[in-house]
């Protein structure tokens, strides 16, 4: 028996599974805000090195990332989660916008000569 045949068909195998764990891992990675190049990159070598299987190691460990872009924030104080950017907290009326002064004091520091 032949083992050239075996090896070629595996060699083919492997390129197809790279360029589709590339494919998948590029497609996937902007939606969860990560660099699509990289992971095309990655994803090809995990679907050529570890042929059919690759792709689903590869598109299993992007989709188990955490989703940085569609996380809800929560309130401080109640601990509510806020559906959008407000300045304040809808429910208790904590205010997310730091205060200022309304007239800052001038430097003291400053090199000009106060004006008479």
């Amino acid at each position: 028996m032949d083992i050239w045949p075996i090896i070629l068909f595996w060699l083919c195998l492997s390129l197809v599974s790279g360029v589709i764990g590339a494919v998948i891992c590029g497609a996937i990675a902007p939606s969860r805000g990560h660099s699509a190049g990289t992971w095309a990159i990655i994803g090809f070598f995990a679907g050529a090195g570890l042929g059919p299987i690759g792709i689903g190691i590869a598109f299993i460990a992007l989709l188990a990332q955490p989703n940085r872009k569609r996380q809800m924030p929560y309130c401080p104080r109640c601990a509510q989660p806020l559906p959008y950017p407000v300045p304040a907290c809808p429910r208790c009326g904590l205010s997310f916008v730091p205060s200022y002064p309304a007239y800052p004091s001038a430097p003291t520091d400053s090199l000009d000569p106060p004006a008479s």
